[in-house]
């Protein structure tokens, strides 16, 4: 299964991944802009947790791109597993 992520015929091309990338940039970039304002621990909290969200995000904008049903239910749950499940724990940090 890991090489039908790598294989080109898995993807196709979709208008509705644009806005989750595009959304994902941003979050992170949010993250990266607060951090550099203020260097502390909850701004250090506030960057993990938006590359959290940026990572789901990206996610589920790379599932958009997929055309395999498949390869989308395993490849949602790693990507909700590394984006979703870090950003409650970063509000206790």
């Amino acid at each position: 299964m890991i090489e039908k992520l790598f294989d080109n015929s898995s993807y196709y091309l979709n208008i509705y991944a644009f806005p989750m990338f595009v959304t994902a940039f941003l979050v992170v970039l949010l993250g990266f802009f607060v951090f550099f304002q203020d260097k502390n621990r909850t701004t250090e909290s506030f960057l993990i947790c938006t590359i959290s969200a940026g990572i789901w995000q990206a996610g589920v904008g790379v599932i958009y791109l997929m055309n395999n049903a498949a390869l989308i239910i395993p490849f949602y749950k790693v990507f909700t597993f590394f984006g979703v499940v870090n950003i409650a724990p970063l509000f206790i940090f």
